[in-house]
């Protein structure tokens, strides 16, 4: 009997599935509670689709994760073979919430494979409700499609069928006792996964000199949430910290250290402070030397290749190498924030620009400042606001030149051998205690739904694999 390791990460590999992927993240009232969401969600999408292309195209023409999940997958179930040879052979499968390969086609493959035994084994360190959460919420929604059609009142066994059409194939397989579940659903400092941080932080570091190295910050970044999410009980903020200060002990505590936020989308209030702005707040502050961290993703993808790599770290370095270089500071202050605010009719659309410069030096400083303008006449005139985050967006480019910021990644762990077998201890482990009878199929911790909660989906999911996958009259209906 093959023993399934299913591997929950999520993000997408080639550019032609980036308006799909943002679809079904939109829907996701898991992630991004909307308003009217069936219908602003493809909205949504299709006006962010172009963005996301042309950020994909800047990391190579997709994201590594997937290749770097199938490499860690294949290389934890050699190690998980020798571990653990009465349960071999064990094989990895790969299931992401918004890209191929979908839970659906994921289980269609475990199907072929006749697997009778998985773990739902969660890429995300930190357990959310809007990661792993939705994640598993929808393994158990596909899983049990069909049993809730043939078990559900009429109203629920037709809304079920109606489910089943945006399931590729029909496919309703391994929620009806075909399968033994059990879920490892959160690891946020597991001795090994903290120690394959903290070598790279090491190795981070060494990018400096000697000198430099004492007083660099270490700048941990963790995908944010939004506040509403947070608010209503989530426990992501609280382990990602957790994973932050076991870091640091690991380190002991030998330089200073700070945790920011990165990947804010839209206009309501999410966790912070964003990554970007604490990089230019140091470097106000004379912090010159900043290591950033990725604590919460454990391989390349989008949001350290782009995001860190580019978005903020070529803004705080590259940049200010490239235009010191090229131009003289007043120059180019002169040529992209007086004339691109000219072009882009800055000043006449409302936004007045104020600009300051030092009798005794050559430093630029500008302030943007917008009149307060009702809702109506924003939306009216969304030039306005295009212009002004592009225009903001040189500012923070110029800002982070003129302080000197020497700004450094740790690499992420990816291949790392330190978290590789951190990968086949954690299974290892869960299997063992799992088959002796110290653990059931969930932890303690995943059976607490959040103070705020109002999805009923996470009630359903968690009896469910607390019942290792068995569906009763609860679960049906």
């Amino acid at each position: 009997m093959t023993h399934a390791e299913i591997l929950i990460p999520n993000s997408l590999s080639q550019i032609p599935e980036v308006h799909d992927f943002l679809s079904r993240l939109f829907h996701d009232h898991d992630l991004i509670p909307l308003p009217f969401q069936s219908y602003l969600a493809p909205l949504i999408a299709k006006r962010r689709t172009p963005k996301i292309e042309k950020q994909y195209t800047e990391i190579g023409g997709g994201s590594p994760i997937l290749r770097w999940t199938r490499t860690q997958g294949a290389a934890m179930c050699a190690l998980l073979d020798e571990l653990n040879p009465s349960s071999a052979p064990h094989k990895p499968y790969v299931m992401f919430r918004y890209a191929e390969p979908l839970t659906e086609t994921c289980l269609e493959e475990m199907k072929r494979d006749g697997v009778e035994r998985a773990i739902a084994f969660t890429q995300y360190p930190q357990y959310s409700c809007s990661t792993t959460g939705s994640s598993l919420n929808e393994l158990m929604r596909v899983a049990t499609l069909s049993t809730r059609a043939g078990k559900s009142t009429p109203k629920a066994a037709a809304e079920a069928k109606d489910e089943e059409k945006l399931i590729k194939g029909g496919l309703a397989w391994g929620g009806q006792g075909q399968v033994e579940w059990s879920v490892i659903d959160r690891w946020p400092t597991h001795a090994g996964f903290i120690n394959a941080v903290a070598h790279n932080v090491k190795q981070g570091l060494e990018k400096f000199s000697e000198q430099e190295r004492k007083d660099a910050v270490i700048l941990f970044s963790a995908h944010s949430l939004p506040l509403s999410v947070v608010n209503r009980g989530d426990p992501y903020i609280t382990e990602v910290a957790a994973s932050v200060l076991a870091v640091m002990q690991k380190l002991g505590h030998t330089n200073p250290y700070r945790l920011t936020w990165q990947s804010q989308v839209g206009p309501s209030a999410w966790q912070g402070p964003q990554t970007s702005d604490a990089v230019k707040g140091l470097g106000k502050l004379g912090k010159k030397n900043i290591l950033l961290v990725p604590i919460a993703f454990t391989s390349d993808h989008i949001e350290t290749l782009f995001e860190l790599d580019i978005e903020v770290k070529e803004e705080a370095h590259e940049v200010s190498t490239r235009v010191r270089a090229s131009m003289g500071e007043r120059e180019w202050a002169r040529q992209d924030f007086g004339e691109r605010a000219c072009a882009e009719g800055i000043g006449a659309n409302g936004l007045r620009p104020r600009e300051f410069w030092t009798a005794d030096s050559l430093h630029w400083e500008r302030k943007l400042q917008s009149p307060r303008r009702s809702y109506r006449s924003t939306r009216r005139k969304p030039d306005r606001r295009c212009a002004a985050m592009r225009i903001r967006k040189l500012a923070f480019c110029y800002e982070t030149a003129k302080l000197g910021v020497n700004l450094q990644r740790a690499e992420s762990l990816n291949d790392s051998p330190i978290f590789i077998r951190a990968l086949a201890d954690i299974v290892s482990t869960h299997m063992t205690d799992y088959s002796e009878g110290k653990c059931g199929p969930t932890s303690i911790q995943m059976g607490l739904r959040c103070p705020g909660c109002t999805n009923p989906r996470c009630e359903t999911s968690k009896s469910f694999f607390a019942n290792g996958g068995k569906v009763d009259d609860h679960v049906a209906a």
